[in-house]
Formats: structure tokens, sequence, C-alpha cells
């Protein structure tokens, strides 16, 4: 049973649920099917990494459904999402952070609260893997460069780290390679990747669209959080990516919208 997560999902309030997971089952099945497996041999997982103020895992727990979809808790940080044709997947509780050096952090299958810029980037990590959070650290347009790289680079020498990974971003052009990075050997250490919706309309149809997945693996249905966790942890040289970066065209409309929308509304967060 192979195992597909995108890493780095948001739903914003403009989002139809129904159709965001619609399309996410879609996107699933055909990243499977071009990866070698039949529909139905593998399962999705969609990781939240809501922004400050977004409460979507909390909402949908207490609202058990969205038309064809029913929502059912598997544990605390888990839920099962299944449709009336009985395709399912798996949403995780998750929260994306930001350092006082405005770097991001993912604390995935666990919602750490840190105040936005409270702790620098060293102490962020420390605190989402201390509290029970997954710490990862994507890649972002402009936010692996200048002065914000020197940053990264200096924590990805240190030696004594927790557990942490990288992550490659949906958003990234085909035409802007992933970075190499001083002190991080992909090799040894991998990405786990995700989509990385914008709040911009049609983008809900990204999700499940570019992420990682395990060929073989199998999660605990009493127990995903955990036994995700554990494969994260101890399996992440075995995680291969899937998914194709933004084409030109999509990546220049959608910088070109959000910050359009950043100056003209200055206390609303469209990134």
């Amino acid at each position: 049973m192979a195992i597909f997560v995108d890493g780095h999902v948001h739903i914003y309030s403009q989002f139809p649920v129904g159709d965001l997971l619609d399309a996410a089952v879609k996107n699933f099945a055909r990243a499977a099917t071009r990866a070698g497996f039949g529909d139905g041999h593998f399962d999705g997982v969609l990781c939240l990494a809501e922004s400050y103020g977004e409460n979507a895992f909390r909402e949908l727990c207490l609202k058990q459904s969205d038309g064809e979809w029913r929502f059912s808790p598997v544990d605390t940080f888990c839920l099962c999402a299944e449709n009336r044709a009985g395709k399912k997947l798996y949403l995780m509780a998750g929260r994306q952070l930001e350092s006082n050096e405005r770097l991001e952090v993912l604390s995935l299958l666990q919602p750490v609260e840190v105040k936005k810029r409270a702790l620098p980037l060293s102490e962020l990590v420390n605190t989402v893997s201390r509290e029970g959070g997954i710490p990862v650290i994507p890649w972002g347009v402009g936010k692996w460069s200048g002065k914000r790289r020197s940053v990264l680079e200096g924590y990805l020498n240190l030696t004594d780290t927790p557990f942490f990974l990288l992550a490659d971003n949906g958003n990234r052009p085909s035409f802007w390679h992933f970075p190499s990075l001083p002190g991080h050997d992909l090799d040894k250490k991998g990405l786990l990747s995700g989509s990385d919706p914008l709040p911009l309309g049609g983008q809900h149809r990204r999700a499940g669209s570019f992420g990682v997945f395990w060929p073989e693996g199998r999660l605990n249905r009493e127990n995903v959080t955990e036994s995700l966790r554990a494969l994260i942890t101890e399996k992440s040289l075995e995680l291969e990516t899937y998914g194709k970066p933004r084409n030109f065209l999509a990546f220049w409309y959608e910088q070109l919208t959000i910050n359009l929308g950043n100056r003209l509304f200055k206390n609303q967060t469209f990134q």
C-alpha cells in the first residue's frame, strides 16, 4: 500500500471544502497512476499547515459534513474524510508559523501555537519539536535568499538540532531550481513537500497535486497520527516526490495578484 502526502495544505475560508476534497482525491489518484499504483491501492493524506487565524481543522471537526463528504475523528490530530462513493482522505492538524527572521516553520501533525515572529528560527524549531509537532522549513518565494538564506544556512550547520525536514513547494516555478544549501544533504535527509495553495480563486483544486509518497507503507487506522509520525521520522529517506512546479505564466500571475493584494489591503494576510 502506497501513501501519498501533500505536506502543506491551506483550507482558506473562501475555499469550497467539498470541491477541495474532490480535487485532492483526483490529484492523488493521478499521481498514484503515474507512479504505477492502481486506484484504491494507496492512502491520501493532507497535512494542514494553517496560518495565524485559520482554524479549518477545528471547524471541520464541529461541522461533521460538507455536501458529499463526512468527517469523523480518528485520533486527536487526524480526521477521516469519506464521501458517498467510499473515497477516503486523512486530514492532519498542523500550523504554519513564522520566526522573527521571517522564515516559515511548519508544525505538522500537531498544531503547536507560537506567537508570530516571537522566536528566532532555532528556538522556533526546538519549540515545535519539544511540543510534539514535526518541524518543517518550507521553500518560499524570496524566503531563502539574502539575509534569510544566511540565517537558514547557519541553522543547517548546527550539530545539535532536533529532527526537522526541509520542503519543496508547489508554488516554485519550473525555471527556479530548488536551492542547494550547505549543511543539508538531501540524499541523507529528504524533503517533505506540499502544494501550498494560495488564497486565490481556483487554488483549492491544487490540494494533493504536489507532495511526497512512500511506495510501501501502512497507516494504523486507529492512530494515523503516530503511524505517520513514525514513517516521517524513521523513513524520511524513502520519500519520493511527485507533482510538477508551476508554469511560468501561472507563477507570475499569482505573485502579481498576491503582491497587489498586499499593497491594497495591508492588514490582510494573503501569503
